[in-house]
C-alpha cells in the first residue's frame, strides 16, 4: 500500500486506505530545484499512478 496520496477537485480517485478513500493513490514522485541568484525555484514536479 502507498504512503502517497494525491487530491485532485473533481477527480475522483481509486485508493481504497481508509483515510483517503476517493483520492489518488500516488507509486513515486520526483521533483527539481533550480538556483538563480540568490533564490531557489522549483522547476518540475513529476507523479506516477495507475491509470485503468
Amino acid at each position: 500500500m502507498s504512503d502517497l496520496f494525491l487530491r485532485v477537485h473533481n477527480v475522483r480517485g481509486e485508493s481504497k486506505d481508509f483515510n483517503h478513500m476517493g483520492w489518488i493513490q500516488i507509486n513515486s514522485y520526483s521533483w527539481g530545484v533550480q538556483r538563480s541568484s540568490r533564490r531557489y525555484l522549483l522547476v518540475s514536479t513529476q507523479f506516477s499512478f495507475e491509470i485503468d
